[in-house]
């Protein structure tokens, strides 16, 4: 049986070859996944990060590999954009003409505006819980004095402190309402439903056992950087690329 501390390794080197040519260890990686090897990385990424610092530069022999790794991540996972496109099929103007966009995007503005205003609500009603009804200014007593309720009864620093409530209430209503709003709005309903179909296709994408054919030479920027990445490893490809 392995211990944690060899599996971890066996883990973290997984993605470097350990012989053979560029085209050998593609040959190997069929049958695996995308999600195995962008897990695979993800360990080593650890691993460095444990050893050199986070944001530490890798050194020799182990900046090749991280390097090799992550362009290996890039080839393999190069149609990852086909699933999820960066431009969304919720930010066309089609879309958003036909899901009401305009009365979202108001909602959601005012929703964030009265977010501010909740926090000074906030604000000023824990400072009236405390006793202090507005800022203290030490330069104007009436002011000073006004802010701290001095001489003020305590039946009217109750209603004072209640009507600093009933301001934070009612602006955190009006919050919950835009709220409910926005998440039965057309155009959020229509955007989570294509997200969730952009999550699944990448999902399974990165599901998929990779096929001999998708692991070839296939004429891209991303092979020729995994070409130069291997032959720094000291490996040779089938493959010759200007350098």
């Amino acid at each position: 049986m392995k211990t944690f501390r060899v599996y971890l390794e066996d883990r973290t080197m997984a993605l470097v070859p350990k012989g053979g040519t560029l085209e050998d260890f593609l040959r190997s990686l069929e049958g695996k996944t995308i999600k195995q090897i962008l897990d695979d990385s993800t360990y080593m990424n650890l691993y460095m990060g444990n050893k050199y610092g986070l944001g530490g530069a890798r050194e020799g022999s182990d900046k090749d590999a991280t390097d090799f790794a992550n362009k290996l991540v890039r080839f393999v996972n190069r149609d990852v954009g086909q699933k999820r496109p960066k431009v969304r099929e919720y930010e066309t103007e089609e879309f958003k003409e036909e899901h009401d966009y305009e009365s979202y995007r108001k909602a959601r503005h005012q929703k964030a505006v009265l977010g501010f205003d909740r926090i000074k609500a906030r604000k000023a009603l824990e400072k009236a819980e405390q006793g202090i009804f507005g800022d203290l200014d030490d330069e104007d007593p009436e002011a000073y004095r006004a802010a701290r309720g001095i001489g003020m009864s305590e039946e009217d620093r109750e209603k004072r402190v209640s009507e600093f409530r009933s301001n934070f209430e009612d602006i955190q209503n009006q919050i919950d309402e835009l709220q409910d709003f926005l998440s039965n709005h057309p155009y959020q309903r229509g955007m989570s439903m294509i997200e969730k179909e952009y999550d699944t296709a990448v999902q399974d994408y990165h599901n998929s056992p990779l096929t001999a054919e998708y692991l070839t030479d296939d004429g891209s920027e991303a092979y020729d950087e995994l070409v130069t990445a291997f032959a720094k490893l000291g490996g040779e490809s089938e493959t010759v690329i200007d350098v």
